[in-house]
């Protein structure tokens, strides 16, 4: 295993401008992996070739890192760094041991014949997006849309709410949000707390296009009313409304419910 000793190395230098940049994963095409869940999860799918790990010198003692090292194939490039260092490429502030620089995987949309689309337009906290998309990838979400007021679904932290739902759920963003509703072939359903229908009694069993809001304000009335249907989660003991994390997984869960039963 190579050793890193420098900070101003190459290696290094890019790995924090794809812990911080968005434009610069944009660029370059490459994310930044943390965790050895995360590393795994993707060798697991896409393999480790022409990955580039960073480990801790302090990490020889994780039996699952060392592991991974071992198995890597011909073709993973394989480096040693001090804490120190190690620490301004973590996105966290315990490091994992292990972090990975890696090409941003393309995830072909599958045929559906009702397929279930979820559109989310101005979530903006990193790891709640994640949550979601893990939620999504679990509850059989076919293809996920964003708009360009979201999160960076492959910044660090979407990474590591998402325990790698991006490696197997297609995501795009800079989803114009109308036009996506209207050009839809199916039933858009847009949630809202003032709406009067429940989503208990909505029937979702063909082509849906589920639309959720940002963190606080929620979907614009503009945007509500564009939609097939309005559907409100029903709450009780005064509770006037959800975290968009928590209201996505109720309506994939029913969707699911109903195609399933």
């Amino acid at each position: 295993m190579e050793r890193i000793r420098s900070a101003d190395n190459p290696t290094l230098k890019l790995a924090r401008k794809l812990l911080r940049s968005g434009r610069e994963r944009e660029r370059s095409g490459k994310i930044l992996l943390d965790g050895i869940h995360l590393v795994s999860s993707y060798g697991e799918r896409f393999g480790l070739s022409g990955v580039t790990m960073l480990i801790d010198e302090t990490a020889s003692d994780s039996p699952e890192i060392m592991r991974l090292v071992r198995s890597a194939p011909a073709g993973t490039r394989i480096f040693e760094i001090a804490p120190g260092p190690f620490a301004a490429i973590s996105p966290v502030q315990t490091p994992a041991g292990i972090v990975a620089l890696c090409e941003r995987p393309a995830v072909a949309a599958p045929s559906a014949a009702n397929p279930f689309l979820l559109l989310l337009d101005g979530v903006q906290d990193p790891g709640n997006l994640g949550s979601i998309l893990r939620t999504a990838a679990a509850t059989g979400v076919n293809q996920v849309l964003l708009s360009a007021s979201c999160a960076d679904p492959w910044s660090p932290r979407s990474l590591r709410g998402g325990m790698g739902a991006q490696f197997v759920l297609p995501v795009f963003t800079d989803i114009d949000p109308f036009e996506t509703v209207s050009s839809f072939q199916g039933t858009s359903v847009a949630t809202s707390p003032h709406a009067e229908d429940s989503l208990l009694d909505a029937n979702l069993s063909g082509s849906v296009l589920a639309v959720f809001g940002g963190e606080g304000a929620g979907l614009t009335d503009e945007m509500t009313a564009s939609a097939s249907i309005a559907v409100r989660i029903p709450l009780q003991n005064s509770i006037e409304s959800l975290n968009v994390g928590a209201a996505v997984a109720m309506f994939c869960y029913e969707r699911l419910r109903q195609t399933t039963a």
